[in-house]
């Protein structure tokens, strides 16, 4: 029994601390993207969508939280693509030329 609380607490514990993560991680975002004065119109749509994963049934939040991450693919393939040659060049240049060690001569 009391096994059993503990994990639930620990559990509810953990959920709490996310959302808490998340939020505050969005919120910074939204600063940096946009200023400090859409600080309340996110606090807003997260407090919304908080309560709609809440109340809706699990399929659903698994669903659009599949939809989320990948849309947020889209613009990392996008970069990838953009930066390959630059990516490709670093790797010439330090891996395959044997000039991994001379980094820290370098820095």
């Amino acid at each position: 029994l009391i096994a059993c609380s503990l994990y639930k607490d620990t559990a509810y514990s953990f959920a709490f601390s996310t959302i808490l993560g998340w939020c505050y991680y969005g919120e910074k975002a939204m600063e940096y993207l946009k200023g400090k004065k859409w600080m309340l119109v996110y606090r807003g749509v997260f407090i919304i969508t908080v309560f709609v994963g809440a109340v809706v049934q699990l399929a659903v939040v698994w669903n659009l939280a599949d939809i989320a991450n990948a849309l947020m693919a889209i613009p990392n393939m996008i970069s990838l693509i953009v930066l390959s040659g630059i990516i490709a060049k670093e790797t010439q240049k330090y891996l395959w030329n044997d000039k991994l060690d001379d980094t820290e001569e370098e820095g």
